[in-house]
């Protein structure tokens, strides 16, 4: 995969917590193309995530706050990140609904 991330699953309380992630592009700065990135909770009534949309320049990282709210524990749930590579010249992350995804991973979000 062209894109490293870490780490791969979190165990959140029941009662709500903060986790962060970071994405890390494997592609060599000499290519020039960032990723796009879109990541969406499974549940977003209980898991917020920022950023939800951006970019991840080669070789480049980009850190992903994940905020849990209060609610039950027991049922797994998953954060879905998908990327695509688009050209230099997009300037909107909202865009990746018109690239064609490169991948797409869910990473585990469990409660305790």
């Amino acid at each position: 995969t062209s894109l490293n991330i870490k780490p791969y699953e979190w165990t959140f309380p029941k009662q709500g917590g903060l986790a962060h992630f970071s994405l890390t592009s494997l592609l060599p700065y000499a290519l020039q193309y960032p990723h796009i990135l879109q990541i969406n909770p499974s549940n977003p009534g209980l898991y917020k995530v920022k950023p939800e949309n951006g970019f991840v320049t080669p070789n480049g990282t980009v850190q992903v706050e994940v905020t849990r709210s209060v609610g039950p524990a027991g049922k797994n749930d998953e954060l879905v990140v998908q990327w695509a590579e688009v050209e230099a010249n997009v300037t909107d992350a909202r865009t990746i609904s018109n690239s064609p995804v490169l991948a797409e991973v869910g990473l585990l979000l469990k409660t305790a």
